[in-house]
């Protein structure tokens, strides 16, 4: 009889196709740097297997260029008039040109609001140049956020919980860094930043500094990987990046004051849902320039 032997091959085929479709959604592609000093990068590919956690479902997918070809300028609370889930926030100005070079003054915030929660794993990329030096506010930087919901904080100041990646502008250090609660401009509540010396002499003065940040859950589903990338090629052929810092979320990264009670979150909560709200922001500028922004779920 040869019903059976067909019967146990096609039940075979379903199983493979079955766990090569798993596989497309459980493996992620992760490409590192791994170096001894900035100047002697090595690249190591690996997959690895990822389980959903329990905490958190899978986003939709969500990615974002700079929409150029036009020139505008926002401050304040404002949508971007070229753009339908850009806005400013902040304080000062934000002026973009037509060739996509986006110009903040004083501390504005840059938004994208998904249209969904679809920030939990994400990659942004952006290129700065400060124009001239002078002694910063300690917190100033080139600063990308995500996995938050910061556009909420005026109704709920809870929602602001997320992760930042900056590099400094008076110290060069590269740094990460989370947000539990903003209230007002005077009650807010971070941790510690961790930091790594990147520049010396503070972040460099008329150069176009790639910078990439790479937040994760991990296959554990209770901690999260932040990794911190720079160029400073300029972009020249898709850039040269190399890991410059990266740490892991995984408990004990403590708020610095007391979280409210109302929050309803641990001192030392890891940030596991996904958010709303990724941003590009710089605080106490004369000029700094963006260029390349992007931003994509991973």
């Amino acid at each position: 009889m040869k019903i059976p032997s067909i019967l146990s091959c096609l039940v075979a085929a379903a199983l493979v196709a079955a766990n090569a479709h798993a596989q497309e959604y459980n493996t992620t592609d992760i490409e590192a740097f791994s170096f001894d000093s900035l100047e002697t990068p090595v690249l190591h590919a690996a997959a690895v297997e990822e389980e959903t956690p329990e905490t958190a479902e899978a986003p939709a997918s969500f990615s974002w260029k700079l929409k150029t070809g036009s020139t505008r300028t926002i401050s304040g609370v404002k949508k971007d008039p070229a753009d339908s889930v850009a806005s400013s926030h902040g304080g000062g100005s934000i002026t973009i040109s037509t060739d996509g070079i986006v110009t903040m003054k004083g501390s504005p915030r840059y938004y994208l609001t998904a249209p969904n929660a679809d920030f939990l794993n994400v990659e942004m990329i952006s290129y700065g140049r400060l124009k001239s030096k002078k002694k910063f506010k300690d917190l100033a930087g080139m600063t990308m956020v995500t996995r938050s919901n910061h556009g909420d904080f005026g109704n709920d100041p809870c929602q602001a919980m997320g992760y930042y990646s900056r590099i400094y502008f008076n110290t060069g250090e590269f740094a990460f860094q989370k947000e539990f609660f903003h209230e007002n401009q005077k009650r807010t509540i971070y941790t510690a930043s961790r930091r790594q010396k990147l520049f010396d002499g503070g972040f460099p003065v008329n150069k176009w500094v790639g910078m990439k940040f790479v937040l994760q859950t991990n296959p554990d589903g209770k901690s999260v990987s932040l990794k911190g990338y720079v160029d400073m090629t300029g972009g020249k052929d898709g850039g040269d990046w190399k890991l410059a810092f990266e740490t892991t979320d995984n408990g004990g990264w403590k708020a610095m004051s007391t979280v409210p009670s109302k929050c309803g979150y641990k001192a030392d909560e890891v940030v596991l849902r996904a958010g709303k709200n990724s941003y590009f922001r710089t605080d106490d500028v004369d000029t700094f320039e963006w260029k390349n922004l992007s931003v994509r779920t991973i």
